[in-house]
This record gives structure tokens, C-alpha cells and sequence, in this order.
């Protein structure tokens, strides 16, 4: 059977779009640091609800730190690749991908807690790899969420 362009539009369109909101999300972190060192702060109170923006956690751009942490940027950028490259969350995968975001979020929980107890200093990198594979499930799950809410709007438009 073969796909008409509407079909493979709606299957291509939950993928981009949440990759995009990812990306510009990205992209403001970026330009907090870039406009604080024009004397602006404003970027950094967007990201201000959902990253505690600790300065010795973030990537540093222009001599200011990015509007949010090492890890919330790599979850933003799993989710991004996520959504790009992995197969849409449905039933017959739903096991595989919530597997790998409990392992993830698992792995992001003993990351913070040994760095709570002092049993180790969580360095960059680990906070980049958890936050990625934390991303990765996520993006996955965003675009079957994505994809459904469009079915939806598309349904409920040729019923009018």
C-alpha cells in the first residue's frame, strides 16, 4: 500500500516539530550568555522554573554560563534525537522505551545521589550521558504524543 503525502506529512510533521521546540529551546539557552554579556539577563528567567541554573553546572559561553545546566541540555538534545531517529512510542515497542527511561532516570537519580553523599564528584560527563539517554525515551514518547494530538485535530477538523 502505498503512503499518500498527507500520510507521510502527519507521520514527518510530531517529528519535527518537537525536534524543533527542543532545538529553540537549545538555541535560547545559547543566547542567555550571549546576551548577558551585553548586559542582559531576561534569557536566563525563561529557563528559570525548569533548571536550577547552579553556574558551576552549566556550560560556560562568553564568559557567563548557559541559561540551563550541562544535563538539562543534553536531555533537551536527547529528546531532539529522539524524536528524529527513534521509532514513534506505540504498543508494540511501549516496554522497550519505558525499560530505558527508568534505567535512565535511574542512572540520572544515582548520578545525583552519590554526588549528594559525597561518594563522588558527578562530573560533565556524566551528567551529559544520563541527561542524553534520559532524552532519548522522552522524544520518542513526545512525538507518539505529538503525532496523536495532530490525528486528533486533523478528525475533529473534517468532522466540522
Amino acid at each position: 500500500m502505498f503512503s499518500t503525502r498527507s500520510d507521510v506529512l502527519i507521520r514527518l510533521l510530531p517529528r519535527l516539530l518537537v525536534a524543533s521546540v527542543m532545538l529553540i529551546l537549545l538555541a535560547l539557552s545559547i543566547f542567555a550568555p550571549l546576551e548577558a554579556a551585553r548586559g542582559n539577563t531576561a534569557y536566563y528567567a525563561l529557563f528559570h522554573g525548569v533548571c536550577h541554573q547552579k553556574a558551576h553546572r552549566c556550560f560556560e559561553l562568553f564568559g557567563f554560563p548557559m541559561a540551563i545546566c550541562a544535563r538539562c541540555a543534553s536531555i533537551y538534545l536527547g529528546i531532539a534525537v529522539g524524536a528524529l531517529f527513534l521509532p514513534t512510542f506505540n504498543s508494540e515497542n511501549r516496554r522497550r522505551y519505558l525499560i530505558l527511561l527508568g534505567v535512565s532516570g535511574a542512572l540520572v537519580g544515582i548520578d545525583v545521589v552519590c554526588g549528594y553523599l559525597h561518594i563522588y564528584h558527578n562530573v560533565f560527563e556524566t551528567r551529559i550521558i544520563t541527561g542524553f539517554l534520559v532524552g532519548l525515551p522522552l522524544g520518542a514518547m513526545s512525538t507518539a504524543a505529538a503525532l496523536d494530538l495532530l490525528k486528533k485535530k486533523s478528525t475533529s477538523s473534517t468532522a466540522i
